[in-house]
């Protein structure tokens, strides 16, 4: 799912967010692309991912795409800044943090059921 914007100039864009994962300078496929940071957290794991020498990272992108043109990212162009697409398009960055946390919520639950269960036994917890 994308989320719609609407310009100044009343064209619509499409927010689309990907996955990049290497290290090293990407600002000019940053432009080609038009990306940028998903949020500040992302923002200083890019500056991390700058250092000479530095390891290798994960960074979500949020990418402006103009009505009518492509969704997927030039992932050739990404492979030779040294960088590979790991994910794009389908679910928003949001709806995969709004997932994960779905799963914790998820879980907690089962271990509070589990240990109920285990009361009712006569078990302890």
């Amino acid at each position: 799912m994308a989320e719609k914007i609407a310009s100044k100039k009343g064209a619509t864009h499409t927010i689309s967010y990907i996955v990049v994962r290497g290290r090293g300078d990407f600002t000019d496929m940053c432009r080609y692309d038009n990306c940028a940071p998903a949020d500040e957290g992302q923002s200083m794991k890019i500056d991390k991912l700058r250092e000479p020498g530095g390891d290798e990272g994960t960074v979500i992108l949020k990418r402006f795409v103009p009505a009518g043109m492509t969704m997927e990212p030039t992932v050739g162009r990404w492979k030779s800044f040294g960088y590979e697409v790991i994910s794009h398009g389908g679910k928003t960055w949001w709806q995969h943090q709004q997932q994960a946390e779905n799963a914790l919520v998820a879980a907690d639950e089962q271990r509070v059921r589990d240990a109920s269960r285990r009361l009712g036994q006569g078990q302890g917890v």
